[in-house]
């Protein structure tokens, strides 16, 4: 398998997961708490720093070996979180 479609595929599987959770955190939202501007405002300026934070992560993974830089932060946070819950 290409690594490109393995990242493009990820990125897919994440799109019905965000779209259920902001369905349904804003469920209980009501119209009254924010204005329509200020939820368009957000919706707008999320998509551009998610897009923008997409393409940083491809460059990195395209630049990289794979995913390897991030092992040991991942390691590194995954035993203080053991250690500290």
């Amino acid at each position: 398998i290409r690594r490109e479609l393995v990242f493009r595929y990820s990125l897919l599987l994440s799109v019905p997961t965000i779209l259920g959770a902001t369905i349904y955190e804003s469920r209980g939202m009501s119209s009254t708490m924010l204005g329509f501007e200020a939820i368009i405002l957000g919706i707008a300026v999320t998509t551009i720093v998610g897009y923008l934070a997409i393409g940083l992560l491809k460059r990195i993974y395209d630049n990289q070996s794979g995913l390897m830089m991030f092992v040991p932060y991942c390691t590194i946070l995954g035993a203080l979180l053991i250690v500290f819950s």
